[in-house]
């Protein structure tokens, strides 16, 4: 194997902290780990170093030390993204990591993942939707749980966008959240094409502010709270410019088997790839373009005047 890949295994994202980071104690429970060859292995983080890491086997307990670099990359990538945090669980003060490098594999992973994301139709005239603006966010009802965790969900995107600043005037998002006979209610005033059902969401020209109106409906009622977080983060991403679910980084939120109701790192990079290099309208080639261009650095960006690697 490589060295690039160990490297890759055991960088940083030197510009992203973020507060809702996995919890020590999530990072540390069972996951299923897969080497190189494809062989699973179920099991906990007892360890980690620059080289290895230490795994015990959930079914006898049996502890593994593995060459981080006979992981597959989606393990190596998710050890390096979680790194700090995993060495404040098991074995704090080590070492300053050496540069992220990103390689040709990820980068060809990471243009599937936008294109996945960015673009919800797989046929057609594919075209990008992102806002020029921040847009205004409304609520209905104005109060709640579901509607206090939308708002949250919407900050969290605009600050990984770089939408900063108070919103412009005409662009708006308006989430609705309630029963599907409330809801239908709803649509029928603002959208009336929707059939309102698990969760629907149109985008309106309004004439009058000369700007777009995202109408978003998300049936809560008979959800447990976990489900219907999860709807919401979906469809206010979804308004945003991120309609679609790829499986290509398997720790994204955006995977078709997530339960997550938070961007994750991958996430966030991804959200800036579409916000800071690619234009409203862009087609699917310029998606490609952009993301074989820039998703290096935005993944590992320069540090102490040093570009980063890619090989």
């Amino acid at each position: 194997m490589s060295g690039f890949r160990l490297l890759l295994a055991w960088a940083l994202l030197s510009a992203c902290v973020w507060a809702d980071a996995p919890t020590a104690s999530d990072l540390t429970a069972p996951r299923t780990f897969t080497d190189s060859r494809g062989r699973a292995l179920v099991a906990t983080i007892v360890s980690i170093d620059v080289t290895n890491v230490v795994l015990r086997r959930e079914s006898d307990q049996k502890e593994f030390t593995l060459p981080l670099n006979s992981l597959s990359v989606e393990d190596q990538v998710f050890l390096a993204e979680n790194r700090a945090n995993l060495g404040q669980a098991t074995a704090p003060g080590l070492p300053p990591l050496p540069a992220r490098v990103v390689t040709s594999t990820e980068v060809a992973k990471a243009k599937r993942f936008a294109v996945d994301v960015f673009m919800r139709e797989k046929t057609g005239n594919q075209q990008v939707f992102r806002w020029k603006k921040r847009p205004k966010f409304t609520t209905l009802p104005e109060d709640g749980a579901f509607s206090d965790f939308g708002r949250e969900t919407y900050e969290d995107f605009c600050a990984a966008a770089g939408l900063t600043g108070p919103a412009a005037d005409g662009p708006e998002i308006v989430l609705c959240t309630g029963t599907a006979a409330e809801l239908q209610k709803l649509a029928n005033k603002f959208a009336p094409d929707v059939q309102v059902r698990t969760w629907s969401w149109r985008y309106r020209w309004d004439n009058q502010k000369r700007a777009y109106v995202a109408y978003v409906f998300v049936v809560t009622d008979g959800k447990d709270a976990a489900e219907a977080r999860r709807l919401i983060f979906r469809c206010v991403s979804a308004v945003l410019g991120c309609p679609g679910i790829s499986d290509e980084f398997r720790q994204s939120a955006f995977a078709k088997d997530s339960k997550a109701d938070r961007l994750t790192d991958i996430d966030r990079q991804l959200v800036r790839l579409l916000y800071q290099h690619i234009e409203h309208g862009a087609s699917r080639d310029r998606v490609l373009r952009a993301t074989e261009k820039e998703w290096a650095a935005l993944v590992a960006p320069a540090t102490s005047g040093e570009n980063a690697t890619r090989k």
